[in-house]
This record gives C-alpha cells, sequence and structure tokens, in this order.
C-alpha cells in the first residue's frame, strides 16, 4: 500500500505540472506516467517552480497531489518558507501527510526537523513513528541513533523495519572498525 501511495505521489507530479502549465493534465499524465523516472523528474520540475507555485497544491482534496507537492518541497533546501509548511504538515493531523513531510523536511537538512523527529518517536501513530526512523537516515545526526535503537524493538513491524534499515544505512552500533 505505502508503495502505491508513493507512486501516486510520483505520479501526481505530472498532473501538477500539467495543471501549472495550463495544458491538458489527463493527456499530460498518461505521456508522463509510462516512466518513473519521468515521475521523479516532474517533482524536481515541481520544486524548480518554487514554494509559490507548489503552496496552493498542498491543499488539493487528492492525496496523490499533496504528497508530490510535499515532495517537492523537501527537494527546495535553504527556503524558509518551504520549511515553515512542511513543519506545519509534519506537526498536523493528518497521518499520511506528516508522515511524507517529516521526511522531506530531513531531506531538505531543516535544523527544526532534529526536534520533530524526536517528538515523532514518542507518538502514538506508528506511521509517524516509521516517519521518524526514515529520516533520522536522512539526518544522519548520531544524537538521534539511541532513538532508532529503541525503535527497532517498536511493536510495530513497520516501524522496527524501518529502525532496523536506518541502523544498517547509518552504521549505527557499528565501531570505527567496521565491526
Amino acid at each position: 500500500m505505502r508503495l502505491r501511495w508513493i507512486g501516486s505521489a510520483l505520479g501526481a507530479a505530472a498532473l501538477l505540472l500539467a495543471s501549472c502549465g495550463g495544458e491538458d493534465p489527463q493527456k499530460k499524465i498518461e505521456q508522463d506516467f509510462r516512466s518513473s523516472g519521468v515521475q521523479v523528474e516532474k517533482i524536481a520540475e515541481l520544486a524548480a517552480k518554487g514554494v509559490g507555485a507548489i503552496k496552493p497544491l498542498l491543499k488539493d482534496d487528492r492525496r496523490p497531489v499533496r504528497l508530490a507537492a510535499i515532495n517537492a518541497l523537501g527537494s527546495i533546501k535553504g527556503d524558509a518558507e518551504a520549511t515553515r509548511l512542511l513543519v506545519e504538515l509534519a506537526s498536523g493531523s493528518d497521518v499520511e501527510d506528516a508522515y511524507f513531510a517529516m521526511i522531506a523536511l530531513a531531506r531538505q537538512r531543516a535544523a527544526e526537523a532534529k526536534a520533530l523527529v524526536e517528538k515523532a518517536f514518542q507518538s502514538s501513530q506508528s506511521r509517524v513513528r516509521e516517519a521518524a526512523c526514515i529520516a533520522v537516515a536522512h539526518l544522519g545526526d548520531p544524537a538521534l541513533y539511541p532513538l532508532v535503537e529503541k525503535a527497532a524493538t517498536d511493536p510495530d513491524p513497520s516501524v522496527a523495519s524501518a529502525a532496523a534499515g536506518t541502523i544498517r544505512r547509518c552504521k549505527i552500533g557499528e565501531d570505527d572498525s567496521g565491526n
């Protein structure tokens, strides 16, 4: 199911760009949906249009459109407005939006991400705890590693799996010799 959301988010980038450019969105999607490489490229193109073009899409009723916009914001580094919007979404009540926004903040390497990630490890929502584990992998902040190690024993298998992936990716617990 999560892969479908990610695919939908990437694919929605084609819709977003088409609607921003005046083209027929359905026709554009049919052309661009043939390649996931094109979908990733479309998110990059959306990010290049800037926060002003992305901001209205965050309120769209269609989740794939919002997720593509969130992913695009995560590609915009050093922009206070992009970061502020992601912090709002990561702190919001919509769990899926919060999931992707937290990861996007970490991809930005925004200073605000660390406090949100720390708080997310305490969430009652397993999806939010899972996002925290993934965000730590993007941040690479050793101060957060103990939280990931604890999450590796989370009763929810998706959280424990995300923690295990971050432990491998960041080589948490290995000494300098690689052991």
